[in-house]
């Protein structure tokens, strides 16, 4: 008893210098203004509250109770996650922050802390080229007399491709040390000065939708020119309400756009900027929130520009989850070859419960990401200002009542109301559109190479598909195409290093595995999309060993230009494809990273809004 209460005792003393020390800082941005000073805080900060978790730790020895035994026990991995989609209304809080119940078993300093599962047989490498083959039982079966070159590839598992060619996240990163925790990570992301970095000029095109929606997909080139029709194209999705501009999606198009002599990869990169976004006015009153409609437009008018190019996929927090659906819903028709998806939040219904159980949880991160949808609004009020017989118009009305509203309650009057086509829309309740946006259930549906990342430490996103990403089984050999690996650190879309904390780290296992797949992994005439690799030729499979086939070979679906002037996709539903919009005066893009509606950060310019959350 005397040693539970002498801890107790500690433990407050501690816990209130550091709310003074906080409150302190945090008032030095608001009286100074620069950024330096606002780095200060975040240093004050990090030193308080990291001197109270280390007399935590000093003084952990002196009593145990069972919450305490119930925190090791989660976090040695014998207790394992919830079934996705569960009733978690009666659970304490923190209780959906379990982590993955597979520990990675390196040392400490690695960048992971987990990855699921270890898949046997899931892709087809590169294993070397030969001129001229002498006869063998293993030789592939080719056409001609042997002389043409070929590809010979061998099976291995997505878990050791990742750990040979993605090797940042099996070595060690440290976090910019006065932004120590995900809170602060996070914070960073919004509050933090970007607005020098990765400047971009981008080529946009507007795309028409049949609903009469308007999209736009921001075009950037290899800065060599090196281009040619198979030069292949990352298609980039950002998060909630974010575009072109946000320094994330700078951060990696500029990247991308490198010649391989700088560094980069020397790839197209195409930015889809959803309805709203972007400097992209709505049109129609259905805003962006977990459809795959408007990105299947997207690729069917890049497969027609471009029906060469292969074509990998990068999503971020929101536009993860859109990623996510559409591979796990389209499988072996998918045309995006690989994906990495990076903060995706898997279960809205259970994230979003989280964030209301945690004090900060529900005044900071909730009330900032509704801040972003109502920025949205107010912005688009032109076109979402319906009359009474629309069915948002009581929404509307009751929106423009609210007063500091939280993430669920905005997503109940809007979201789930406006935030995808007919029929699945409107829904009946918030919880209802939740279960519909989430995506972790459409993972078992993927066949195409998947990389996830998710952070042990996002604030925003506090529950993992662990179960699904197990049971997924849509290698081509049998064995699973999807791989989890969860990193130590790194908040939501933060990721900081460096002393200035202008870089962000997640940058090079993604580069990394873009380049691997784009390089390494050979695609066959029945696998969907390109099929080929970098230079192939070839033309048969069979056996252990694969002749890559020409591009002009690879199966696709039919597109047709129909009466209305849309391109459609053989077998997609009337409300998906598009048609080019000429309005020049319509969808402007400021090439500046603060132009338009982001701020100083290129982000977001609302206050207390995280933009592309």
């Amino acid at each position: 008893m005397a040693s539970a209460f002498f801890k107790s005792a500690c433990l407050s003393l501690s816990l209130r210098c550091c709310l003074l020390l906080t409150f302190s800082a945090s008032l030095f941005p608001y009286l100074y203004g620069p950024e330096h000073l606002l780095r200060r805080s975040f240093a004050i900060i990090s030193l308080s509250i990291g001197g109270f978790q280390t007399l935590n730790h000093v003084l952990a020895p002196f009593t145990f109770d069972s919450k305490g035994k119930q925190r090791q026990a989660l976090a040695s991995g014998s207790s394992s996650s919830s079934a996705p989609y569960a009733d978690h209304s009666n659970a304490s809080p923190g209780a959906d922050r379990a982590k993955p119940s597979i520990d990675l078993g390196g040392p400490d300093s690695a960048a992971l802390y987990a990855v699921i599962p270890d898949h046997p047989s899931s892709l087809l490498v590169r294993k070397g080229c030969s001129s001229k083959l002498l006869p063998s039982e293993k030789d592939p079966m080719r056409d001609g007399d042997g002389d043409d070159p070929v590809v010979l590839t061998e099976s291995v598992s997505l878990h050791d491709f990742v750990r040979k060619h993605v090797t940042s996240l099996f070595e060690k990163w440290e976090p910019t040390w006065w932004l120590n925790s995900g809170h602060f990570q996070t914070f960073w992301s919004s509050a933090g000065n970007f607005s020098e970095l990765d400047q971009i000029e981008y080529d946009r095109t507007l795309l028409e939708l049949p609903d009469g929606g308007v999209v736009a997909v921001d075009f950037t080139f290899p800065r060599d020119g090196s281009i040619s029709d198979e030069t292949p194209i990352v298609i980039v999705l950002p998060g909630l309400t974010g575009g072109s501009q946000a320094s994330y999606v700078r951060m990696l198009v500029a990247q991308t756009g490198k010649s391989r002599a700088e560094g980069g990869l020397g790839l197209r990169s195409v930015v889809l900027n959803s309805r709203g976004c972007g400097n992209v006015p709505l049109r129609t009153p259905q805003i962006s929130a977990g459809s795959p409609n408007d990105l299947k437009s997207a690729l069917i008018f890049l497969r027609e520009k471009y029906p060469a190019a292969p074509i990998y996929g990068v999503g971020f927090s929101l536009g993860a989850t859109v990623l996510s659906k559409y591979l796990g819903q389209e499988g072996d028709a998918s045309e995006i070859q690989a994906a990495v998806v990076v903060a995706c939040p898997w279960d809205l219904q259970r994230n979003s419960d989280q964030l209301e159980r945690e004090f900060i949880g529900k005044h900071v991160y909730s009330r900032a990401l509704a801040k972003s949808y109502l920025a949205l609004l107010h912005r688009s009020l032109p076109t979402l200002e319906v009359d009474s017989s629309h069915v948002f118009h009581s929404h509307l009305e009751i929106i423009h009542t609210l007063r500091s509203p939280t993430f669920t309650k905005v997503n109940t009057h809007m979201a789930a109301i406006i935030g995808g086509p007919s029929p699945d829309f409107p829904h009946p309740s918030v919880n209802d559109f939740y279960r519909w946006a989430s995506c972790a259930r459409d993972i078992p549906g993927v066949s195409v190479p998947l990389l996830i990342i998710n952070a042990d430490d996002d604030p925003i996103v506090q529950v993992l598909p662990e179960d699904e990403v197990r049971a997924q089984r849509g290698g081509k050999n049998g064995g699973g195409s999807t791989m989890m690996v969860v990193t130590r650190g790194g908040g939501h879309l933060g990721w900081f290093h460096g002393k200035d904390a202008k870089r962000r780290w997640i940058s090079t296992p993604i580069m990394q595995w873009l380049r691997a797949v784009s390089e390494e992994i050979v695609w066959g005439p029945d696998d969907p999309g390109y099929i080929g690799g970098a230079g192939a030729d070839a033309q048969t499979v069979t056996g252990d060993f694969q002749v890559v086939a020409e591009p002009s070979k690879r199966k696709r679906r039919v597109r047709v230009v129909c009466e209305d002037g849309f391109t459609r996709a053989e077998g997609e539903p009337l409300e998906i494809g598009y048609r080019l919009f000429d309005d020049e005066d319509f969808g402007f893009v400021d090439t500046t990273p603060a132009g338009g509606e982001t701020g100083a950060n290129g982000d977001s310019s609302v206050p207390g809004a995280f933009a592309g959350l």
